[in-house]
């Protein structure tokens, strides 16, 4: 399952985290925040900008399991994809990614570390890096064409593109949902009134 919450407990610097669960222990998260898009070097008014990509300690068998009861897609991407939905309700289409440089977190001792799980990990979906030290990417993210995957490998890639579909619309509809029932007027209210 996927929560979307406040991060760490700190509601002050409008980061959110989405996680995935896997019998209710939190196996992996994503961090965003929205920023202009001028921070990060896009040409969007608004981008969604990743923070944190990162597996809970001591939960590694879990999350292998979770990835192989869904088509073998990593856990990052299916956070990218509910993170795909957000930006849907939001009306935002590009995502930013920070690099192992600009982590809060940054160790030089720990360079190699950072960049896999950032850099290299950013490159591989497809994100381009910008001179201000981001990597930008639209969504839909670029899939590579079928006419192109192995014979025998393409009934499993439509698989994991339909189940990543499956994710990017559940958390779309979940948040729209409740966006509209905050907005939603009460019964009251939208009764008309006797001179309508």
């Amino acid at each position: 399952s996927r929560e979307v919450a406040n991060t760490r407990h700190i509601d002050h610097e409008g980061e959110m985290s989405i996680h995935l669960l896997v019998d209710k222990v939190h196996a992996f998260v994503l961090s965003f925040t929205i920023v202009p898009g001028w921070v990060t070097g896009a040409n969007a008014a608004d981008v969604l900008m990743i923070t944190r990509v990162q597996g809970s300690v001591g939960v590694f068998p879990k999350i292998a399991m979770a990835a192989r009861s869904m088509h073998g897609i990593p856990p990052e991407m299916l956070l990218i994809a509910a993170l795909q939905g957000v930006g849907k309700v939001l009306g935002v289409s590009t995502m930013a990614g920070v690099s192992a440089a600009r982590h809060l977190c940054y160790d030089e001792h720990d360079d190699a570390i950072f960049r896999k799980c950032y850099d290299d990990f950013f490159a591989r979906i497809g994100a381009v890096r910008t001179a201000a030290g981001f990597y930008l990417a639209e969504f839909p993210l670029p899939e590579k064409p079928l006419s192109e995957v192995k014979r025998g490998q393409k009934t499993r890639s439509r698989a994991r593109r339909a189940f990543k579909l499956q994710i990017v619309m559940a958390a779309f509809e979940k948040l729209h949902g409740q966006a509209s029932t905050s907005h939603n007027p009460s019964d009251a209210d939208a009764r008309p009134s006797a001179t309508e």
